[in-house]
């Protein structure tokens, strides 16, 4: 399937998705216990999502929404 650049380029201007994971609420992610990562619906929509636009993701986890900076 081919992508709009315009759309690429609107999420991913560096070429890099980078998603905003809120640890805040465990229905959409958590942090694994083990290795440290996080995992949840909101890290596979944006593992998706990457891979569907083809550009490589970048993930940073916050505790809570206000933690996130509104802008990177």
């Amino acid at each position: 399937m081919n992508m709009d650049p315009a759309v690429i380029k609107a999420f991913a201007p560096t070429g890099t998705l980078r998603a905003s994971i809120n640890l805040g609420n465990p229905i959409l992610a958590n942090r694994d216990a083990a290795s440290g990562e996080p995992y949840g619906v909101s890290v596979d929509l944006a593992r998706a999502f990457a891979q569907h636009i083809w550009v490589c993701r970048s993930s940073l986890s916050y505790s809570t929404r206000r933690a996130s900076p509104s802008k990177p």
